[in-house]
């Protein structure tokens, strides 16, 4: 794994059915976010996690517009920061 512990975000990205919300990227999805935890704990920065995905997010294989990109993103920040909350409350 590369020493930059927000990677797994990127590589998760890079696929292009990363806006799909299919059931199998929110497994790579809750993955990757479940490597960032391991590495930082609670001191992800969700920020970071927004860019991460904003910069390496792949064309989708479905064109969506500008604000579909914002929403989706968004709604995958959610997700990590609810992500976040269940490891903490519990033993990974």
């Amino acid at each position: 794994m590369d020493s930059d512990p927000y990677f797994p975000i990127e590589e998760w990205a890079k696929t292009p059915t990363w806006n799909t919300f299919h059931p199998i990227d929110l497994d790579r999805f809750d993955y990757a976010i479940g490597e960032v935890y391991d590495a930082l704990g609670l001191a992800i920065d969700l920020e970071e996690v927004r860019s991460r995905i904003d910069q390496h997010a792949s064309e989708p294989i479905w064109p969506i517009s500008p604000n579909e990109r914002e929403t989706t993103i968004t709604t995958y920040v959610d997700r990590a920061e609810g992500l976040i909350h269940n490891y903490s409350d519990s033993t990974r």
